[in-house]
């Protein structure tokens, strides 16, 4: 299985059971000129955080020296998560207001349209 249609067509030069598997996460994405629609400043995040090699923890220090240039800059997670995620935030002195956990979503594209930056 390969994520892109050129590795699958490459691995198939040499065998016979490659095969390509989009993206189901498909939407129609707004355009660059309409970027600045989102007002926030937000970080969008989208996984099963429940999963260590996703490495919110890392994300989450990170999100706290972004929050020492930009006060009002949000972090958004979608997705499944642990409950240890919560203490990690708050040892972080990461202020609620910061920070969205909207559990799992069935309607991805409309969500990251509205946001800046998302990973």
């Amino acid at each position: 299985m390969w994520l892109t249609n050129y590795s699958a067509n490459v691995y198939s030069l040499m065998n016979e059971n490659g095969v390509w598997i989009p993206n189901p996460n498909t939407f129609e994405r707004r355009s660059q000129n309409n970027v600045s629609e989102a007002k926030e400043k937000t970080i969008l995040m989208v996984g099963r955080f429940s999963d260590p090699a996703k490495r919110l923890d890392k994300a989450l220090v990170i999100f706290k020296e972004v929050l020492k240039t930009q006060h009002e800059a949000k972090l958004v997670l979608v997705g499944g998560y642990v409950a240890s995620i919560s203490d990690l935030v708050s040892s972080l002195k990461i202020p609620k207001k910061n920070i969205v956990f909207t559990g799992e979503q069935l309607r991805l594209g409309n969500i990251i349209n509205r946001h800046r930056c998302f990973y």
